[in-house]
C-alpha cells in the first residue's frame, strides 16, 4: 500500500469515529433540547427581522413621499415664477 493510500484509509477511520460520536451526542436527550432552543431563537430572530423589514419599507415610502413633495413644491414654485416672468414681459 502506497503512503497517499495509507493516509486516505487512516482519514477515512478517524472520520468514521468522530462521526459516529457526533451522532451519538446529537441523540441525548440535551441535544435534543438545545435543537428545539436553537430552532425556536431562530424563529424568533427571523419574525424580528421581518418586523424590522416592514418597518424599513413603511420609512422608505414616508422619505420617497416626503422628497416628491418637497420635488412638487419647488416645480410650482418655478413654474409660478416662469409664468409670472412670461406676464411681465408681456
Amino acid at each position: 500500500m502506497s503512503l497517499g493510500s495509507s493516509k486516505f484509509w487512516v482519514g477515512m477511520l478517524i472520520g468514521s469515529v468522530a462521526g459516529a460520536m457526533v451522532y451519538r451526542c446529537c441523540q441525548s436527550g440535551k441535544a435534543k433540547e438545545w435543537k428545539e432552543k436553537m430552532c425556536s431563537k431562530m424563529s424568533q430572530m427571523r419574525h424580528k427581522a421581518e418586523d424590522i423589514l416592514e418597518e424599513g419599507k413603511k420609512k422608505a415610502i414616508d422619505a420617497g413621499v416626503k422628497i416628491a413633495d418637497s420635488v412638487a413644491e419647488k416645480a410650482e414654485e418655478n413654474r409660478n415664477r416662469a409664468h409670472s416672468f412670461a406676464n411681465n414681459n408681456k
